[in-house]
């Protein structure tokens, strides 16, 4: 069955303090711990990353620079994220738990290079951490962290799989989120079952992967076919992204797609001809945006032929 919105707006070490904080939670382990005794089998490769990482901090740059000639309005609207951003949080906002005396927690599994995060955790108030298994994705992740008033010991430097993270952050977070991630593994099944290990009873479960199906598959391939392969498309269909989450003990809250459509959803290989031609292209993107707003506000279409991602919302069960 496939999810629907029930609201009503339709990777550095760890010090010893943080040891077996959140021990106290006492998720379904056995099954947890029985699925990820299997191999990882992952689609891409950490070479790939450090590569993505890099061109990353290029574009870290060139936001600095749209900050000093961009009007305040403009620059924050697509700052942080554009038309899709403003989309989802109007979806998960409603959902951040509220923690009498302390800020939510809220953790990024494969965070680098840490922008999501950070400006996430801003908006709606949480404490920002991440984790990160690139040495290159880590170091940039804490310089943006620094640069956003976060802890930078908060990047973690490790694999998200491995058993030493796991049990040392075992229900430790109220809320967990991962954005392209799971869809670079053989069986993303085991990857969620590493986000739920980590989240609090009544956490909120945060995860979205790109749908590059339809027209964002044929762009895809004119623009990058190779990075098609780092991809589990079978997951990218919205009854088949659903079934993902059921019968995990979480109240659904939203299971759909997201946008309408998103230049900025592809990318080329660095100096090609191709990532010229895709620059000009996302150039389109900005007042895009703007006239998505205008015209759905915050009832867009979903579409499966063309919607940049599928989101799911939902909340881990208290007992």
């Amino acid at each position: 069955m496939v999810c629907s919105i029930v609201t009503s707006q339709g990777r550095r070490a760890v010090s010893d303090d943080d040891a077996g904080i959140g021990n106290e939670s006492k998720l379904h382990t056995s099954s947890i711990m029985r699925s990820i005794a299997n191999p990882i089998e992952r689609l891409s490769e950490q070479a790939y990353w450090d590569q993505v990482h890099a061109r990353s901090k290029q574009q870290t740059l060139l936001r600095r620079w749209a900050a000093q000639v961009l009007s305040p309005s403009l620059f924050d609207f697509y700052y942080h994220g554009g038309y899709v951003t403003f989309l989802a949080d109007e979806i998960i906002r409603p959902h951040i738990p509220t923690v009498p005396g302390h800020r939510p927690s809220i953790l990024e599994i494969g965070s680098a290079p840490g922008t999501n995060i950070a400006k996430m955790s801003r908006r709606f108030g949480c404490d920002a951490w991440g984790v990160e298994y690139t040495q290159t994705g880590v170091d940039q992740n804490r310089s943006v962290f620094v640069d956003h008033g976060f802890d930078p010991a908060h990047v973690v430097h490790a694999d998200a799989f491995s058993r030493d993270f796991r049990e040392r952050y075992k229900g430790h977070f109220d809320v967990v989120v991962s954005n392209g991630f799971i869809e670079h593994f053989s069986r993303p099944e085991d990857a969620i079952d590493v986000h739920l290990e980590l989240l609090r009873r009544g956490g909120l479960l945060i995860v979205s992967i790109p749908n590059l199906l339809g027209l964002n598959y044929l762009l895809h391939r004119f623009f990058n076919a190779p990075v098609l392969a780092m991809h589990n498309l079978e997951i990218m269909e919205r009854q088949r992204f659903a079934e993902l989450f059921e019968a995990r003990s979480l109240v659904p809250k939203y299971c759909d797609y997201l946008g309408v459509f998103a230049p900025g959803l592809f990318n080329a290989p660095s100096r090609s001809l191709r990532e010229v031609a895709l620059e000009l292209f996302k150039l389109g993107s900005y007042p895009w945006d703007y006239l998505q707003r205008a015209i759905f506000g915050e009832a867009p279409p979903k579409l499966a032929w063309s919607s940049p991602y599928l989101l799911y919302v939902g909340q881990l069960e208290t007992h």
